[in-house]
C-alpha cells in the first residue's frame, strides 16, 4: 500500500499475486502494531497528582480563633484554624499556612491575590465590612460576635446599665483607661459583627460556593458544634 493511502505504483503490481498479498498482510500487521504502540503511549493516564494546594493566610495571636501552642515545635491552632482546615479538606484541597503578623497586611495580600483564603475573625459587615467587600469576597458568616467591656475582677464600679449592655455614651468618659487582657468581661457592646473567610474579589478558584456548602455540612453533621465546644 502506498504511503498516504493512494493506489500502489505499477511496479508494485509486478510478480506473483501471492507475493503481493503477503506484502500487503505484512504492511497491515506492521501498521497495526505501530498503531497499538502509539495508542498505548498517547492514551496512557498520567501519573496521579496530589490534591491542589491553597495558601491560607492568618494573623496571630487572636485566641481562641488563631494562636500558637506553647509546645516545641509550636503548632497553629484555634477555632478558625480547625474550621477552615476542615472545609478546604472537604472540598478536595491541601493547604499551607502563612502568618502575616499584621492584620492589614493579611487583608492586602488576599485583595492582591497573594493569599487564596484569609482567616482571622474578619468582620464582613458594618463599616469595616463595606470597605473590605470592595476588594475581596466573603464566604457565608461562620460566627456572630459582639464586643465586651473588661474590668478588673476586684473593680465593682458600674460602668454601664444594669442590663449589662453598654452604649457609646456610657463608655465615652474622659479619663477612662482601656486594657485588653488579664481582666473579666463585665458588660457587652452589641456590635453584631459577622466573621467570614475572605478570598480575592474575583474568586478565581471558585472557592466561595464550595466553602459555603462545606460549612453548611459541618453545621448539619455536628462538626461545627464540636469545634465551638472545644474552643469556647
Amino acid at each position: 500500500m502506498a504511503e498516504g493511502g493512494g493506489a500502489p505504483p505499477a511496479a508494485a503490481m509486478r510478480g506473483a499475486k501471492g507475493v503481493s498479498a503477503v506484502v500487503a498482510v505484512i504492511v497491515a500487521v506492521v501498521t497495526f502494531v505501530a498503531g497499538v504502540g502509539i495508542g498505548i503511549y498517547v492514551l496512557a493516564p498520567a501519573p496521579a497528582a496530589g490534591p491542589p494546594r491553597l495558601v491560607l493566610g492568618t494573623n496571630t495571636p487572636f485566641p481562641p480563633f488563631e494562636y500558637y501552642t506553647n509546645t516545641t515545635p509550636q503548632k497553629l491552632i484555634g477555632f478558625d484554624v480547625e474550621l477552615i482546615q476542615t472545609l478546604v479538606t472537604r472540598i478536595g484541597y491541601t493547604y499551607e499556612w502563612r502568618d502575616y503578623q499584621d492584620f492589614t497586611a493579611l487583608l492586602a495580600s488576599v485583595a492582591a491575590n497573594g493569599t487564596d483564603i484569609a482567616i482571622g475573625a474578619i468582620t464582613m459587615n458594618g463599616v469595616p465590612g463595606a470597605t473590605r467587600n470592595e476588594s475581596m469576597k466573603f464566604t457565608d458568616s461562620y460566627y456572630l460576635s459582639n464586643q465586651g467591656v473588661l474590668a478588673k475582677t476586684s473593680d465593682s464600679t458600674t460602668y454601664c446599665g444594669t442590663d449589662n449592655i453598654c452604649t457609646p455614651q456610657e463608655l465615652d468618659v474622659t479619663g477612662r483607661h482601656v486594657a485588653v487582657q488579664d481582666l473579666t468581661i463585665s458588660w457587652t457592646i452589641p456590635t453584631n459583627e459577622l466573621y467570614a473567610f475572605a478570598v480575592p474579589k474575583a474568586d478565581p478558584l471558585n472557592l466561595v460556593p464550595r466553602l459555603n456548602s462545606a460549612l453548611a455540612q459541618t453545621k448539619s453533621d455536628g462538626t461545627y458544634r464540636a469545634l465551638l465546644d472545644k474552643y469556647f
